[in-house]
């Protein structure tokens, strides 16, 4: 994480898929994007992880990924707007919980400086 504090970026969002990964966050609390901010404008310091402090499990319905990025891979290939972070944590968490005991987290990541900003994906066009 110290290595992070160091970017000169406006936004970090830091995708941990590891037993005990929620370390990294302050709390898991999921209210932390300020009213009124212009979120692509403020600087965001977030992690979206797999799990709190907790073992997590390695292999999901597809063997080839864990529970976590196989709900993160399905709902990134679904977005057809801008999505917010927020909003993509709010399509993986319930696909985690119907496979799997773990808590995921989306929360600033600890002691480095988040504003109440959040990235925004945007999506790609296939040809």
């Amino acid at each position: 994480v110290n290595a992070l504090a160091h970017l000169d970026v406006r936004h970090i969002l830091l995708i941990a898929d590891a037993c005990f990964s929620g370390s990294f966050s302050t709390s898991s609390t999921r209210g932390f994007v300020s009213s009124g901010l212009d979120i692509s404008e403020s600087s965001s310091r977030l992690v979206m992880s797999s799990g709190a402090i907790e073992p997590v499990l390695d292999i999901g319905k597809d063997p080839n990924h864990s529970v976590f990025a196989g709900a993160l891979i399905e709902s990134l290939q679904h977005i057809q707007r801008p999505t917010t972070s927020n909003q993509i944590f709010d399509m993986v968490k319930p696909m985690i919980l119907t496979y799997a005991e773990q808590t995921p987290m989306l929360a600033p990541i600890w002691r480095l400086g988040h504003v109440g900003g959040n990235l925004i994906f945007e999506p790609t066009l296939n040809h």
